[in-house]
């Protein structure tokens, strides 16, 4: 058998050699070589001032692998102002785009005018770090945020279905600059919320105002904190807030069990009887207001017309009502005979409300129905118990 001569390295010794190489290979391919390249910043100065002129630098750089990138200023002291901090990155080609503010305190600030120098620094996978520097100077700084004070809500609670408050707020401020001002809601999670597109506030006394709604709907009854946020051209931002208690945020529920009215022949002038049960199906109690089950209307009447106006109705309470076919209020107010439910009505409570109607019509026939109306809400009931009415001369 012939054997490997002297100096001949063993095949063992050959596959190692070449995994060593093939290993190396492919390190070299992964983690070495320029991690960063192509820095720049553009232009070299700015003048975060608000005229929209000069007022935005773009940092852009290039990663040739993965990494983890944080981008800040250092001042001629060597203060420091991060822009981006440790954030993940694949390979490819980014844009930052510095308006003059950084944040500071939650808020957006601009920073002081002056030599800057902009730090671009990257740590891939494997550890590699690098940085790429730059030069940027900062003129003419409009430094001054628009200061928010005063904040108060009037009033402080609210509910969206409780008669005995009202279902909004006014927040109001004092700005100290001219500025563009944006209400928020916090709500206790933490989750903030946008309620108003931003307008443009000059310095002074203002206010906005709150629906009691958040994303279009009730929320939960709780304390939430209203913030009035300011921000002026340059970027400067400024907060105040307050506190505002959402309360009978549970939405009532009731339905009609039953209608009837009667006669249902009549001599014109008559008077046409209404019955109507209302039963509270929901776990709120139904406040209510006039006229008193009993009250008598005239085909000519509506509930905001008779007693001098006193039944014109208010928010969140509950009354029954009359409509007909081509009546009074095909256009303006609905169901014009309205009655209250003559108490309180507890959950689970059924109560039946009696009324009457002296028809005055020259009309061969009147065809009625009921409803029940959450005022100032919805109709919460429409259109049941349909009668048709004759009426003879």
């Amino acid at each position: 058998m012939l054997g490997l001569g002297k100096g001949v390295p063993s095949l063992a010794a050959l596959l190692s050699g070449l995994l060593a190489i093939a290993f190396a290979i492919l390190l070299a391919g992964c983690g070495s070589g320029t991690l960063i390249s192509a820095t720049a910043g553009a232009p070299a100065r700015i003048t975060p001032n608000g005229d929209r002129i000069d007022d935005v630098a773009t940092i852009a750089y290039t990663l040739a692998r993965p990494a983890k990138v944080s981008v800040y200023l250092l001042d001629e002291g060597a203060r420091r102002y991060t822009l981006r901090d440790n954030l993940a990155r694949p390979a490819g080609d980014y844009e930052l785009t510095f308006d003059g503010t950084v944040e500071s305190g939650g808020q957006r600030l601009v920073v002081p005018a002056g030599q800057y120098k902009y730090v671009v620094e990257a740590t891939d996978d494997a550890g590699q770090r690098e940085e790429r520097q730059g030069s940027l100077v900062v003129a003419d700084a409009d430094t001054t945020p628009p200061k928010i004070a005063n904040v108060a809500a009037n009033p402080t609670e609210i509910s969206p279905y409780n008669p005995d408050l009202t279902s909004e707020t006014f927040v109001s401020y004092r700005l100290a600059k001219r500025a563009w001002v944006t209400l928020y809601v916090v709500e206790p999670d933490g989750r903030r919320t946008r309620l108003s597109e931003p307008v443009l506030q000059e310095a002074g006394e203002h206010a906005l105002r709150w629906d009691g709604l958040i994303r279009d709907k009730v929320p939960a009854a709780g304390t939430y904190t209203a913030v009035v946020q300011a921000k002026d051209d340059a970027g400067n931002t400024a907060e105040g807030s307050t506190q505002v208690t959402i309360s009978g945020a549970e939405e009532p529920d009731a339905t009609i069990v039953r209608v009837n009215f009667s006669p249902h022949q009549i001599v014109r002038g008559d008077v046409v009887k209404v019955e109507i049960t209302v039963r509270n199906t929901g776990n709120v109690v139904l406040r209510t207001q006039g006229p008193d089950p009993g009250f008598t209307y005239t085909t000519k009447d509506t509930f905001a017309s008779v007693e001098g106006g006193r039944y014109i109705d208010k928010a969140n309470l509950w009354r029954v009502g009359v409509d007909w076919e081509g009546g009074l209020g095909a256009e303006g107010a609905r169901y014009p005979y309205r009655w209250g439910l003559g108490k309180d009505l507890a959950p689970g409570e059924e109560t039946t409300v009696v009324g009457y109607i002296r028809v005055l019509e020259d009309f061969p026939s009147l065809r009625l129905y009921a409803g029940l109306i959450h005022e100032k809400v919805k109709y919460q009931v429409d259109r049941v118990g349909q009668q048709l009415i004759e009426i003879s001369y």
